[in-house]
């Protein structure tokens, strides 16, 4: 069976290197998560990745086509003027198309859910969809640009889902699927910026829907002789400032960190803290990324409830309490010298990576991918 996968994301070299060019990226954790469904799928045949480039980078060299991945470049807004970059993209999608193509596709670009449908009116290949976020949980998102993402979802033939709460909330529960909460890779640890165990780390969104505002009050009120160190876009430069003043530098703020960096951290950290607060519809359809990041690790991690990951990881996490805040946590941990104490220790890693690692899952999804294809159209 051969793929042809449509995504906005990019190879992770390439990410770097346009990192050094712009600070207008596309989402990390969106990018983070179909490098490695991609790499994945690598594992089990051959996929042709047909990325359509999301921002303008000004630099054409980092975008450069092989064998695997074929570039669709952001030229500006003049070049989506009546949808030439989706006529362009179907048309080289479309000459990619097997007889036993099978098209993946994200459908949180709008255009992507475009391209895949023309490709499927030329060429009948199947399309399944890839649900990572319900776009009414996405900030800014318009009633128009949900309809259309919706739309795309329900034509689909099948569906590859985080969760069982997205497909509940697109309406294609009766559509194949197939639910996994995520992919692990194991990643090289470099060395790391700073002393093991010196610090205390969060990677993730800076909005402060997702508990940042939390977790510096929380740091600020109990002052743990750790570091905080954060690593995400940055949203509020006077936020940044702010904190970075008040701690005397003990608070650091990196920005958007490289993926290896992100995993050096997190194997060094004395505790990795996810200080997204519970909220029942949005755990219902989101699943933490940095969570499966974290897992992998031997590090501590501390964390907010998550139905699905409480259930699979109970006596691995520091799970905090219903009626507890993170300051309150880290109140209850910290000794008289304000280190950490009577920390559950993280032994996730093993049993992580055989429910998410590549050879698992490439395994699990090509069974399911396949048997999608022996269908007829």
């Amino acid at each position: 069976m051969h793929i042809l996968y449509l995504t906005n994301s990019i190879r992770e070299e390439d990410y770097n290197l346009w990192a050094a060019h712009t600070k207008e990226l596309p989402n990390p954790s969106n990018q983070n998560f179909h490098n490695r469904l991609i790499n994945c799928l690598m594992r089990a045949g051959k996929v042709d990745v047909l990325s359509l480039i999301s921002h303008y980078s000004g630099e054409k060299e980092i975008f450069v086509d092989d064998d695997d991945y074929h570039h669709i470049n952001y030229r500006g807004r003049k070049s989506d003027i009546f949808g030439r970059r989706v006529i362009e993209a179907s048309r080289i999608g479309a000459s990619l198309v097997r007889r036993d193509t099978i098209i993946l596709f994200d459908p949180l670009s709008v255009k992507l859910g475009k391209i895949a449908y023309r490709i499927k009116k030329e060429k009948h290949c199947k399309v399944i969809a890839i649900l990572t976020d319900n776009p009414k949980n996405l900030s800014k998102a318009s009633p128009f640009y949900s309809r259309y993402v919706f739309s795309h979802v329900r034509k689909a033939d099948g569906v590859l889902s985080l969760t069982h709460g997205l497909l509940k909330a697109y309406g294609v529960e009766k559509k194949p699927n197939f639910i996994f909460e995520g992919i692990i890779e194991e990643s090289l640890v470099g060395k790391c910026p700073l002393p093991k165990q010196s610090f205390i780390y969060f990677g993730g969104s800076l909005l402060p829907r997702y508990g940042i505002d939390d977790l510096l009050n929380a740091y600020m009120a109990t002052a743990p002789k750790y570091f905080l160190i954060i690593a995400g876009k940055i949203i509020d430069k006077d936020v940044v400032e702010k904190y970075s003043k008040i701690s005397n530098g003990h608070i650091r703020f990196l920005g958007q960190v490289s993926k290896s960096l992100n995993y050096t951290l997190e194997s060094n950290a004395v505790l990795l803290v996810n200080p997204r607060p519970y909220d029942k519809k949005l755990d219902e359809e989101s699943i933490p990324s940095k969570m499966l990041e974290y897992v992998s690790t031997t590090t501590p991690i501390v964390s907010y409830n998550n139905d699905r990951l409480k259930l699979l990881f109970p006596d691995d996490i520091n799970w905090i309490g219903k009626n507890e805040n993170l300051t309150q946590w880290f109140k209850s941990h910290l000794d008289n010298e304000r280190k950490f104490i009577n920390l559950v220790p993280n032994g996730a890693k093993e049993k992580a990576i055989s429910r998410y690692g590549y050879e698992v899952l490439s395994k699990k999804i090509q069974f399911f991918l396949d048997t999608m294809n022996s269908f007829s159209s």
